[in-house]
């Protein structure tokens, strides 16, 4: 796993816009991919990013990347709130629901739907999605957008502008450390 991954995939969270980040890597030994996560944790850790394997699954692995105080405010919304407590999470604290999320990806044979408020997704987006079984959306991008189309439309501009900005740096020799902003 690479820098270049995470920037391509993470751009918005490093960038503080997005709470959160989700994507799937190969590997080859289990135990390398954690020193490579375990290498980024420490290069991020004082600008508030944390970076988690939330599954394995025949080579491949879902990692995700998220800033733990986007993920706390967004989890202090009543609507989330009320969303995690329905689907059985006992969110005490922040950390505890992302281990219930962990616990869930590995142990489940569903895929857990409710992971997009924790990817900072509106949250009546992600229970439309969940209502809906993913059709009947008004908006395709980051996530399927069933509400505010041009809220949604303004966020997957800003999401896909800051990756390619992130992308252009990077390859103009910036590191992942630098363009990681610290909040």
């Amino acid at each position: 796993m690479s820098d270049k991954q995470f920037i391509m995939f993470c751009s918005p969270t490093l960038a503080g816009i997005k709470t959160a980040s989700l994507f799937t890597t190969e590997y080859e030994n289990k135990a390398e991919l954690l020193s490579q996560l375990n290498r980024i944790n420490i290069l991020l850790k004082n600008k508030g990013v944390t970076a988690l394997p939330l599954k394995y699954v025949r080579g491949r692995a879902v990692i995700y990347v998220f800033r733990a105080s986007a993920l706390k405010r967004d989890m202090q919304d009543e609507q989330v709130s009320r969303m995690l407590t329905k689907a059985g999470y006992s969110c005490v604290s922040t950390q505890g629901c992302v281990a219930e999320l962990v616990k869930r990806m590995r142990n489940g044979k569903d895929f857990p739907h409710e992971i997009g408020l924790f990817l900072g997704y509106p949250p009546e987006d992600v229970k439309a999605f969940i209502l809906h079984k993913g059709k009947d959306y008004v908006l395709n991008g980051y996530w399927k957008a069933y509400g505010n189309k041009e809220r949604a439309q303004k966020l997957f501009d800003a999401y896909r502008s800051c990756t390619e900005s992130f992308k252009k740096q990077y390859n103009y020799g910036k590191t992942l450390d630098q363009l990681t902003v610290r909040l």
